[in-house]
């Protein structure tokens, strides 16, 4: 979070055999299916000052954490 954004990511994760695997694991974690280099990472930006909703929305090449991701907000262009 920033002062006036909240921004979202959305880190590639799907179920193995189209969430079936669920049924077969009973648990979602060993549900997953393996890492998938060629997956998008999806950022949103959403305004929390003015009320505008979602501002932005960007991609970036596939990745996986354990923590959250810092965001800062720079003055001008």
């Amino acid at each position: 979070m920033t002062t006036d954004f909240v921004i979202l990511c959305l880190w590639p994760s799907f179920f193995a055999a189209a969430g079936a695997k669920i049924l077969w694991k009973r648990n979602i974690l060993n549900s997953l299916a393996k890492f998938d280099p060629r997956a998008e990472t999806r950022w949103l930006v959403v305004d929390q000052k003015h009320s505008r909703g979602l501002v932005a929305t960007f991609t970036s090449q596939a990745m996986f954490s354990y923590h959250t991701v810092n965001a800062w907000q720079e003055d001008g262009e």
